[in-house]
């Protein structure tokens, strides 16, 4: 009886089978392909069986002479290998077309989950599932389930055939059956849970190789080659008993299918030679009873390992399925568009707390003057950034609203109110691309002359012109061969060049030294004018641009005179 756990997972592969496009039309074409190869299968024991009858001379052969006979078989194994070489080759591509359109649509999902997914969720597990997982449902949905008709089509001609040359042997033959079809079934119910066990296991171990090598830097320099090393040999062993322990029950199944089936064949055998001594039987008929016993007995070993390739893609269509039912950001609250005409903010009893977590915000109140620069300040861990993604809807309020020129945030447009901030984080992201590419980034179609403007206003050009190949130059992953104070130069710059009637700053000259954050205010106060700017700082220097104080404390915000 299949528990409520195993018909979960069987309607999580017929959710993602829908998901994934599955082209029905072009797999039903190489089913029917596959067909005929099954078709052309059966017809071979019956010419060989002729074949026979001629080399020992039996009688009542002469309608077809053995020449003959033997173009036949040569056509029927010409036209299997035409055959398995098409369907086998159109089947890979479909199973490509398939990874390819889950991956697609499985990351455009993931683009659209909120900034807390990915606070909870290990990056090395989501590329695991963009790989492996979707490889295995792929595979599933279109080779091996395309497979299935054939293969039964295949059991039940032989068995057909078998019965109407010798009742007695095919039934003596046939009796083995039952047992092969309940080992298949247990050993794939016993693989099902290290199947899933199995994929875990793989998205833990990618998650440790992705951060080792996100982390290089941290590693050396805290001299822990050694010890990651070991904690990679760790999870590696890990991976390595999760693949024996599934391969220990998924292996099972092709040799104790071959053993009984073997036997049977052996049993048919000698059921047919005793039925030759009754002379119930013909020694050809007899050939082409083997030969179908083989047939027969082949396609229960496929459809073996077809049952452990369903049990593989269930776990696999689960944590696939798991990941899309995770709710997207709200990207149409309502239709409003934002304007950005005044773009005064005001945060009106907004209470925030991440999950498990005491409050961050307790039913804060303030106001953001239009046109102005507002500081906000306050201890590491008040909020601060906080409060910055709650403005830019990363996340938003438990209670309460933020509104800008009297409109709450939640009833516009995700996009139109992000196109119309500029934002230079905390901890600056940077693309494997040129410095120009990553100051074009939210403007992919700005001019040289825009993006050469900003370069020099967030003074970019000026260790830029440095380097042998200026803009054009490569900043590595993550902007690796900069320095901190570089980058924050190039996120400033992408901020400035998007000219957005907002402006957020968070620690936006933390890495400067005195003398350019000296050259960049005075650049500010101009480029800054009549918008409305959210500074989060703890630098003296920054604070004389702003016209008002905020400070973050206890979840508050109070005002602080200049």
């Amino acid at each position: 009886m299949p528990t409520h756990a195993s018909k979960k997972q069987t309607s999580h592969l017929h959710e993602v089978f829908a998901y994934a496009q599955v082209p029905l039309r072009s797999l039903a074409g190489m089913a029917g392909l596959l067909l005929l190869d099954a078709a052309a299968s059966l017809l071979t024991p019956l010419v060989i069986g002729l074949v026979s009858a001629h080399i020992l001379q039996q009688p009542g052969i002469a309608y077809l002479s053995f020449n003959q006979l033997l173009v036949i078989w040569a056509g029927l194994v010409l036209i299997q290998a035409s055959l398995r070489y098409f369907s086998t080759q159109q089947l890979g591509k479909a199973a490509s077309q398939v990874s390819a359109v889950l991956r697609s649509r499985t990351y455009e999902h993931i683009q659209a989950l909120p900034l807390t997914f990915f606070h909870t969720r290990e990056h090395g597990d989501i590329l695991s599932l963009l790989s492996e997982d979707i490889r295995r449902v792929a595979l599933f949905l279109t080779n091996t389930a395309t497979e299935i008709a054939p293969h039964l089509l295949t059991v039940a001609g032989a068995t057909i055939i078998v019965l109407s040359i010798d009742p007695m042997t095919g039934l003596g033959a046939l009796c083995v059956m039952p047992l092969v079809l309940l080992t298949i079934r247990q050993a794939g119910r016993a693989a099902n849970p290290l199947s899933r066990a199995l994929a875990d296991q793989q998205a833990t171990h990618a998650s440790l190789t992705e951060e080792n090598l996100r982390l290089n830097q941290l590693i050396k320099s805290f001299a822990r080659e050694q010890l990651e090393v070991e904690r990679y040999a760790g999870s590696n062993t890990k991976l390595l008993e999760a693949e024996l322990k599934h391969l220990h029950i998924s292996n099972r199944i092709g040799p104790l299918v071959q053993a009984i089936t073997g036997i049977a064949v052996i049993l048919l055998v000698w059921i047919g030679a005793q039925r030759i001594q009754m002379e119930s039987l013909q020694p050809s008929e007899l050939v082409s009873l083997i030969m179908y016993g083989f047939i027969l007995f082949r396609p229960l070993h496929a459809l073996g390992r077809s049952y452990g390739s369903y049990q593989s893609a269930r776990g696999a269509a689960a944590r696939l399925t798991e990941l899309l039912e995770e709710q997207s950001e709200p990207t149409s609250s309502g239709d409003t568009l934002f304007p950005g005409v005044k773009s005064e903010i005001r945060l009106e009893t907004v209470r925030f707390a991440y999950p498990g977590r005491p409050d961050v915000l307790k039913s804060t109140s303030a106001v953001i003057p239009a046109g102005k620069v507002t500081a906000l300040i306050g201890e590491n861990g008040a909020g601060k950034t906080t409060l910055i993604h709650l403005l830019l809807r990363f996340m938003d309020p438990l209670e309460g609203r933020i509104s800008v020129d009297g409109t709450d945030v939640r009833q516009f447009k995700l996009a139109s109110i992000r196109a119309k901030i500029g934002y230079v984080p905390q901890h600056v992201a940077l693309i494997n691309g040129t410095i120009a590419d990553n100051i074009r980034y939210g403007m992919p179609d700005a001019d040289e002359a825009r993006v050469a403007e900003a370069a020099h206003n967030a003074l970019v050009t000026e260790f830029a012109a440095t380097l042998p190949e200026g803009m054009a130059t490569l900043v590595g992953p993550g902007g690796v061969k900069l320095s901190g104070g570089q980058k924050q130069r190039i996120a400033l710059a992408r901020a400035l060049l998007k000219n957005a009637p907002i402006i957020i700053l968070d620690e936006p000259t933390a890495m400067f030294d005195p003398e350019s954050e000296t050259k960049l205010l005075d650049r500010l106060v101009t480029l800054l004018a009549g918008k409305t700017v959210m500074i989060v700082t703890h630098r003296p220097a920054m604070l004389q641009l702003a016209h008002l104080s905020l400070r973050l404390s206890d979840g508050k915000l109070n005002s602080v005179s200049n």
